[in-house]
């Protein structure tokens, strides 16, 4: 690959890259590294609670139905905040790096609002609150990397996939560790 003015030119899939040569701009990688982390650390409170539940079971007496909410929760409020976003154009109307900003840092403030819950239905009431705001991450960053990938999408798509995957299978990694309370998981696991 050649440098031009800043730029990487870009071959095509065909290998040819005479005909059909595309230029990404440095600053294209530089956001994908940025957008990566931000949905690591986003995707972190998906499974911060389920990765505690029997501490929260035992804090909160929980019974099984109510603690499978707290995963449940989570996905319900995701499909509930895509259908919302995708409804009103939210991704059009405000950008998609705004939307993923917001709905990060709400989904943080929601995550640690369990800190402060006194009972299950508050806990579950965060984590529907928790997905809700994480549909405003995923799909903006994807629109984002899509707009600016016109080729290389494939690698883009893929590193997306790799930190949402990373992301959501940290909180399991911290409470791993062993013996730490549900509290120091949960906002460990929360987003700054």
């Amino acid at each position: 690959m050649s440098e031009v003015e800043g730029d990487v030119v870009a071959q095509n899939a065909g290998g040819t890259g005479d005909l059909e040569s595309t230029l990404i701009p440095k600053r294209a990688w530089r956001a994908l590294a940025a957008l990566a982390v931000a949905m690591l650390l986003s995707m972190a409170t998906w499974f911060s609670a389920s990765a505690v539940v029997p501490q929260l079971a035992s804090q909160f007496q929980l019974s099984d139905s109510t603690s499978a909410w707290l995963t449940i929760g989570v996905q319900v409020g995701f499909v509930i905040g895509a259908l919302v976003l995708a409804t009103t154009s939210a991704a059009d109307r405000f950008g998609p790096r705004h939307l993923m900003f917001a709905g990060a840092t709400l989904a943080g403030i929601m995550n640690l609002g369990m800190l402060a819950a006194n009972d299950a239905w508050q806990i579950i009431a965060l984590r529907i609150l928790t997905g809700a705001c994480l549909a405003a991450v995923y799909p903006s960053a994807m629109k984002c990397i899509s707009t600016w990938f016109k080729t290389s999408r494939a690698t883009a798509v893929g590193v997306m996939i790799g930190a949402l995957t990373v992301g959501s299978a940290s909180p399991h990694l911290v409470a791993a560790a062993g013996s730490l309370d549900w509290r120091f998981v949960g906002d460990c696991c929360t987003s700054r």
